[in-house]
């Protein structure tokens, strides 16, 4: 078979026992991956990789011919053997190059000539029926690699964005929007600022689009131009979630006793987002209480009616400032969840 159908079959491969060994596809690994799946021509000095290392192939051909020695049972053992020192090293050395090295031998074993599998044994093999036998060179060939290409292609997606991600991004849905956002967006470490694109139908019929902030009552609490939003199963007929730039969350979670309510807020910093989540006990006025008031931003922000609680649901920092709060804090708690921009 040509080069390039040898470099679908090794990806395809490769992509399909990826989740049982837990390879990650680097670029080293793949290099060495697309040599292996080549290497057994190097027997033919018209090929891909024969043309590259012409002397060794030329006393290959002219010793052996092709599709004999190089294409056996006991190649494959000798070289990883000799590969063997790499173990010291990273065993995936040789895991990428065994994989790519019988990827050749099974494509190879898959069209009109067969491979001599335990050569010197001159016996030769074939892995599917007679009437499945791939031509060289022919559109059978060609169909051979588009579908491997195909299948590469979606086993590589599948590996990069995980099979459940993949499908809910194919098919854009509330729940994978949650789940996109659960996996991908929140939590501590090095994750996604995360937008969502939504059409919803219930008090509100319409898009929304903007910042997703956190999980609420197993919705998403949104923030947009006109104030918070939460996305929710029963009023969301489409769903995107868009994955931006790479931010480093942080989360802080910090109780209160007897301090002004000026001190919880964090200071502002243009390179981060900081939300709040929580509830504080006290007293409490808001100079700009118009805003607790809105009933989309009583959602992540609101006061009891004898002004004695406020609790705190995903808000920015720099909104919560906005309400324009004053009062003295007896006890509470307050999440902090920290996105570093840079």
């Amino acid at each position: 078979m040509r080069a390039h159908t040898h470099i679908a079959f090794g990806l395809f491969l490769f992509g399909s026992l990826q989740p049982i060994l837990n390879l990650e596809p680097t670029p080293k690994f793949l290099a060495l991956l697309t040599f292996a799946c080549l290497l057994p021509d190097i027997d033919q000095p018209n090929s891909a990789i024969g043309s590259l290392l012409r002397p060794l192939s030329n006393y290959l051909y002219s010793r052996f011919g092709h599709r004999t020695a190089t294409h056996s049972i006991l190649a494959l053992f000798l070289l990883l053997l000799a590969l063997s020192p790499l173990l010291f090293f990273d065993w995936k050395y040789l895991a990428f190059f065994g994989i790519g090295y019988i990827s050749h031998l099974i494509a190879d074993g898959m069209n009109t000539t067969g491979i001599p599998l335990c050569w010197p044994n001159s016996r030769i093999f074939f892995f599917v029926p007679q009437r499945f036998l791939i031509p060289v060179g022919g559109k059978e060939e060609l169909l051979f690699f588009g579908t491997f290409s195909f299948l590469s292609f979606l086993l590589f997606s599948a590996s990069f964005f995980g099979y459940r991600n993949l499908i809910h991004l194919l098919l854009p849905s509330f729940e994978g929007v949650m789940y996109g956002y659960s996996v991908n967006c929140d939590g501590a470490g090095q994750k996604d600022l995360c937008y969502v694109n939504a059409t919803v139908c219930g008090e509100y019929c319409g898009s929304i689009s903007g910042l997703a902030l956190g999980i609420l009552n197993n919705g998403l609490v949104i923030r947009d131009s006109d104030g918070y939003k939460k996305l929710e199963k029963g009023t969301t007929l489409g769903a995107k979630l868009i994955r931006q730039k790479k931010v480093k969350i942080n989360i802080e979670k910090k109780t209160f006793e007897n301090v002004e309510l000026t001190e919880i807020l964090p200071k502002s910093n243009p390179e981060e987002i900081i939300t709040l989540r929580g509830e504080l006990f006290g007293e409490f006025i808001c100079t700009n209480y118009s805003y607790s008031a809105n009933s989309e931003n009583e959602l992540v922000f609101k006061i009891s009616s004898d002004r004695t609680k406020l609790t705190l649901n995903h808000i920015l920092a720099s909104d919560l400032a906005a309400a324009g709060c004053l009062g003295f804090v007896k006890t509470g708690w307050i999440e902090y969840k920290i996105r570093a921009l840079s």
